[in-house]
């Protein structure tokens, strides 16, 4: 794993669009934008604890393709979580493991307000 600039990679290359395609038969993935204000002066706190969570998703989540967090040019508050999951099952499984809902409490008090999620069918 690579961690540079907030941005925290897998270590081995990510699969083009193709590859994925490829890997998974038929375009079942599902693409999620959350964007984070985290509160002043909680940013270090905020990205240690992302990044405990972004590598537990990596080690156990064979249907996470994708979860990196990135932090805005122009707003060191705004952060934004990219995710990309094999299928729908697979992202159902990312909401019920116990790092995922033991995060939630610990992230929360960084938060300066409510996570804006989005939800995209991949194409």
């Amino acid at each position: 794993m690579l961690i540079a600039d907030n941005l925290v990679l897998p270590a081995t290359p990510p699969l083009s669009t193709v590859g994925f395609k490829q890997a998974l038969g038929e375009n079942d993935m599902i693409g999620v934008v959350a964007t984070l204000k985290v509160a002043e002066g909680k940013n270090a706190e905020f990205e240690a604890i992302f990044t405990d969570l972004a590598e537990q998703v990596r080690t156990n989540e064979p249907g996470n393709l994708a979860y990196a967090l990135t932090k805005s040019r122009t707003d060191p508050q705004t952060y934004k979580v990219l995710e990309l999951y094999a299928d729908q099952d697979a992202l159902t499984t990312h909401g019920q493991t116990d790092y995922f809902k033991a995060a939630g409490p610990k992230l929360g008090p960084c938060l300066g307000g409510r996570p804006e999620i989005e939800y995209l069918d991949g194409v």
